[in-house]
């Protein structure tokens, strides 16, 4: 919190003591938020409750400031807690969770060990919601744009030392937009679906935090009744925003990681019930770490990996490789075993996909 200086001024620095592991960068940029922003001096910038927020892990703890619309404002107890909040420091025992993640799966062990202090986010539902329907089908830089598009064009500007940011627009300010105006600031087929989540949530104000109460099958289903959300994107929404530990939004990388545990090939249904049976209370969790750890492990492979499933922008030098080989993929990973960019498709055939795959690739 906020001290007094010993000239009477006001120290804006506000620090919260951290008693268990945190990997700040990991749980900051591994794919599950997409406004934070690193800077040179060695902080994270990013928007929450309306302020600019710089951050930084410290020995012991994390030091922050924040900003709003006319600059540098003083931290505060109010900030200490919602940063212990957002990093779900005021409710996850993650010594704890780690102890019962390897009692129920071996497997798990070098993520947990090499990832140590990854936690999951607890992010604004709404902002949450709008970040994952811009994710299909889009690189975590196109996400990150068009996040940043949205806050740029109607949200509020805050500063920090130069940093100039925008919050994101409160439902209310989107129901009103017009779809013409958010395809030409380069949405496309997402304008409709984030105006239409925008007038739902205007009708029913505050129904997104109101599903932090109500059981997660319940939660997932009213999140798949909006336009856009299908299984994976509702998981996402109540593992990252919703307090719902155990959901398991199941990606390229994730079916790549249970295919390698369990040792045969399942539907995505049939991964969420294995990993509630398999993996419990803390399943949600479990699938970031996998997700991080299979994504690591893909980005080593010549082409790189994705975030959430959805694939990175390539190179003109990847795909000329790529064509060199009679069975490797170019722009769209495959639906079936995953293979992405310049990556052998596990079902080859004289097209980039198997017989039976969803042919969404030009011929080679």
């Amino acid at each position: 919190m906020a001290q007094a200086h010993p000239h009477g001024e006001i120290e804006s620095m506000g620090h919260i003591s951290v008693l268990q592991p945190l990997n700040l960068k990991l749980s900051l940029t591994m794919g599950q938020a997409f406004r934070w922003q690193s800077r040179d001096d060695g902080c994270y910038s990013g928007v929450l409750e309306g302020k600019v927020v710089h951050i930084r892990e410290t020995a012991g703890g994390v030091d922050y400031r924040i900003g709003g619309p006319d600059g540098e404002e003083v931290a505060s107890t109010h900030w200490d807690g919602s940063l212990y909040s957002y990093l779900r420091l005021d409710t996850d025992d993650i010594n704890g969770i780690y102890a019962d993640l390897s009692r129920r799966q071996d497997a798990l062990m070098p993520a947990l060990e090499r990832y140590r202090g990854m936690r999951v986010l607890r992010q604004d539902p709404w902002e949450c919601l709008v970040s994952y329907l811009c994710s299909a089908p889009a690189s975590v830089e196109r996400i990150s744009q068009d996040m940043e598009t949205l806050a740029g064009e109607y949200g509020v500007r805050v500063t920090l030392d130069g940093d100039a940011r925008c919050t994101f627009p409160e439902p209310n300010v989107l129901t009103g937009a017009n779809e013409t105006s958010l395809r030409r600031l380069g949405l496309g087929f997402k304008a409709p679906r984030i105006i239409a989540a925008a007038q739902r949530i205007a009708r029913h104000e505050g129904e997104l935090e109101q599903l932090r109460a109500v059981p997660y099958q319940d939660a997932k289903k009213r999140l798949m009744d909006y336009p856009g959300i299908g299984p994976k994107v509702a998981d996402c929404i109540c593992l990252m925003a919703l307090d719902k530990l155990e959901a398991f939004p199941v990606d390229r990388h994730i079916r790549r990681a249970v295919i390698d545990i369990v040792g045969s090939k399942m539907t995505d249904a049939a991964m969420l019930r294995w990993a509630q049976q398999h993996l419990g209370p803390y399943a949600g969790y479990a699938s970031q770490y996998l997700f991080h750890h299979q994504r690591q492990k893909d980005d080593d492979m010549p082409a790189g990996g994705v975030s959430q499933g959805l694939s990175r922008a390539h190179s003109v030098e990847s795909v000329a490789v790529a064509s060199k080989s009679r069975y490797r993929n170019r722009d769209w990973p495959c639906p079936k075993c995953g293979a992405g960019v310049d990556q052998v498709c596990r079902y080859p055939s004289n097209y980039h996909y198997a017989k039976g795959h969803s042919e969404r690739g030009p011929r080679g």
